[in-house]
């Protein structure tokens, strides 16, 4: 279940088309995991209706707590860079209201979601309180990655739409540093563009 994780949460497709080519086509349709990274892989790479297809298929073969939050946590992320926002509000409010069978590093990812969602529909204190939601889930875990990006989208979805530039400037700021200390010079990148864009 860890290494299902550690593969589908990985940003770098040919990892994933390398696990994938270990299994035979056959196998990969019986199990979720497989079909989960499968999914992942087809998200990465655009092919979103095989993506979602994978993912939903994977959902159907009663897979465990884990695997079902990270299918949940996709399928949620997936909507989102759709452009489906309120298929992404309503899939994952679902999501969290599992509950327990929603993992903390799922939900943080699920609230971050449908921050930017909300505040795509124009909903911009919705889209802050999920992305605040988030941010304590980041802190909590420990995920400096959830935590900076769930500053840089305070940053760039809300405190600079509301006109509160000072928050905006913080928060990009904070995300910058987050990404700088995580080794993360592409994403500290997009906290200074947005810190020249404010």
């Amino acid at each position: 279940s860890r290494n299902t994780r550690e593969l589908a949460d990985t940003r770098r497709p040919e990892t994933l088309a390398l696990a994938l080519d270990a299994l035979p086509p056959a196998e990969i349709r019986r199990h979720a995991p497989a079909l989960l990274v499968r999914g992942s892989l087809a998200h990465l790479t655009g092919r979103w209706e095989e993506a979602e297809a994978d993912l939903r298929r994977a959902g159907r073969l009663q897979p465990t707590a884990t695997v079902a939050s990270q299918i949940q946590a996709r399928l949620v992320r997936l909507h989102l860079q759709r452009g489906h926002f309120e298929t992404c509000l309503r899939a994952g409010r679902r999501a969290l209201a599992a509950g327990r069978g929603c993992q903390a590093v799922d939900r943080g990812l699920i609230l971050s979601s449908l921050g930017v969602a909300a505040a795509s529909r124009g909903r911009l204190q919705q889209g802050a309180d999920f992305l605040r939601q988030a941010l304590v889930t980041a802190r909590r875990r420990g995920d400096l990655a959830l935590e900076g990006r769930c500053h840089y989208l305070l940053a760039a979805n809300i405190h600079y739409l509301q006109g509160d530039l000072d928050a905006g400037l913080a928060a990009a700021r904070q995300a910058r540093d987050l990404y700088r200390e995580l080794g993360r010079g592409d994403l500290a990148c997009h906290a200074e563009g947005v810190l020249g864009f404010i």
